[in-house]
């Protein structure tokens, strides 16, 4: 929206047209922002991609390659294939496509779509962070277009943990029910709901109505699928810092009140090894997400 200025004292002077930075990229709103199903770093783009009718890797290669030759030497199939999904992680790659991308859009929102708020708690190569391939849920895939929205893959989709859809309640699916091939994380095509092969919908008839093959998920892992949510959901607050001082505080207050302190019994209590809190709270190790 433009603004006008009419701080000049002369009363006969043309009021000054105060013009609004312009972006390079379409600046397109994250899907879901601030609840358990936002959106990742890697769907934005792809959506970006799609509204300009290009290529994802194009996208990247040409537009945020030449915005930051660090993005454009990764420009390359081995990493779109295999490396690509870090894109929402904690490490460098996500630092720096959320800076190119806040930069082309406009955003300073962008942080939010990855898991850099975490960045001060957990490893940055942690045990079972981010998944392998992208993993979708094929119902809400099929609601998405149903309701004419364009397709956006949650964060908590990227997490190795989280093997559940909590609203479907259904296994997420990581092979296309046509080609049976796992997808890219950067595809060719732009939308994350075709299969990049076979160029059929990631759903199918069978998928619909009959669900996954697999056994249904358990309550544990739809109580991680829950909690991971609540994780992610966190990140739009204000005062949202995670930090492994705190973490220890944390753990120090919920012993000294279960247990009077004793911490070999308040880890036998929830289930894990008796010397567990001694390398996060004695020797500040960072814990991972499992």
């Amino acid at each position: 929206m433009n603004t006008i200025d009419w701080s000049s004292s002369d009363p006969f002077a043309e009021p000054e047209v105060v013009m609004p930075p312009r972006s390079t990229l379409f600046r397109i709103a994250p899907a879901d922002i601030g609840t358990p199903q936002q959106e990742s770093l890697i769907s934005l783009l792809v959506r970006t991609a799609y509204a300009h009718s290009v290529n994802p890797r194009h996208l990247v290669g040409k537009v945020l390659g030449e915005a930051d030759p660090a993005i454009a030497e990764l420009a390359y199939t081995g990493f779109f294939a295999n490396l690509a999904g870090t894109i929402n992680g904690l490490g460098k790659y996500a630092e720096l496509f959320v800076s190119v991308m806040e930069k082309l859009t406009v955003r300073d929102d962008l942080r939010r779509l990855t898991l850099l708020s975490w960045r001060e708690f957990f490893p940055h190569n942690g045990q079972g962070l981010l998944a392998r391939h992208p993993r979708w849920c094929p119902l809400c895939l099929f609601q998405q277009r149903l309701h004419g929205k364009e397709t956006s893959f949650p964060l908590a989709w990227s997490l190795e943990v989280v093997h559940t859809c909590p609203i479907q309640r259904r296994r997420l699916e990581e092979r296309c029910p046509h080609c049976s091939k796992r997808q890219p994380f950067v595809p060719l095509y732009p939308d994350l709901a075709v299969c990049d092969y076979c160029r059929r919908p990631l759903v199918s008839n069978a998928l619909l109505v009959d669900g996954s093959n697999d056994k249904p998920p358990s309550d544990l892992e739809r109580w991680v699928t829950k909690a991971v949510g609540q994780m992610i959901a966190c990140q739009t607050e204000g005062d949202f810092q995670p930090s492994v001082e705190r973490f220890q505080s944390f753990l120090l207050d919920r012993v000294a009140a279960v247990t009077g302190g004793n911490r070999a019994a308040f880890c036998r209590a929830i289930g894990l090894q008796s010397y567990a809190l001694n390398n996060w709270i004695s020797k500040g190790e960072r814990p991972s997400i499992t």
